[in-house]
Formats: structure tokens, C-alpha cells, sequence
């Protein structure tokens, strides 16, 4: 039988679609696979990413992964004592037969790309 995933958390998009994720993306892929810089920060945008994903400025389709998409806002983002920066954060959710569930997450100093109107699945 397959071992039972620890969920971290879930939010609801402002769709209604619930967004999971996993104890195993956070500690593996999102922490465990980047330099211990990168690890902090992307923990600590941790609740940044809840906000983007309740509250997004945008959902793209993501170009490359037909099940994925991708959730952007801009916000306040930084490491412990040091001065905050406005940045655009994004993270990539991943639909899996109607289940939802966080695939990767970072910040970006703008949003890049040129997006077409049928490639936009929210808009706020």
C-alpha cells in the first residue's frame, strides 16, 4: 500500500479550487534540492506563496506542462532583518485527475514573458 502524503497546508483559490501541499515538496524539492541561501528564502516566502495563491494577480497557462499553471502576485518578500523588496511571486500548481497540489515556488524581481489572452485562466 502506498504511504500517505503529509500535507503541509491548503488554501482555496479565489476559483474555489483547493491547493495542497506536501511536507515531501517542501523538505525535497523546494528546500532539500537548492543551495541553504536559496532553501531560506524560499521558506521564508512560504506565506507570501499562500497569499498568491489565494489572492493572485494572474493565472497563466503554463507553455510547457498541459496540467500545470502557473499563480502570480506581487509582494513583500525578504530574509529576517534585512530591508524587504517588492517581487513577483509565482507558483507552479499542478492538476492531477481534479487534485491540486504545489509544485515549486520563487520570487522574481518582475514578471517576464509575452502571455496571449487565451493563455490567462484568471485574471484579477
Amino acid at each position: 500500500m502506498a504511504e500517505e502524503k503529509i500535507v503541509r497546508w491548503k488554501v482555496v483559490d479565489p476559483r474555489g479550487i483547493e491547493i495542497v501541499m506536501y511536507d515531501e515538496i517542501f523538505n525535497v524539492h523546494l528546500i532539500g534540492e537548492h543551495n541553504s541561501k536559496d532553501a531560506r528564502f524560499r521558506g521564508a516566502i512560504e506565506p507570501s506563496v499562500k497569499k498568491t495563491l489565494q489572492h493572485p494577480t494572474l493565472i497563466l497557462k503554463d507553455p510547457d506542462f498541459k496540467n500545470r499553471s502557473h499563480y502570480y502576485r506581487a509582494d513583500l518578500v525578504g530574509l529576517g532583518n534585512f530591508p524587504k523588496k517588492v517581487k513577483t511571486v509565482k507558483v507552479v500548481v499542478e492538476d492531477n485527475d481534479g487534485k491540486f497540489d504545489v509544485v515549486t515556488w520563487g520570487a522574481q524581481n518582475r514578471l517576464q514573458g509575452e502571455f496571449y489572452e487565451e493563455d490567462i485562466i484568471y485574471e484579477d
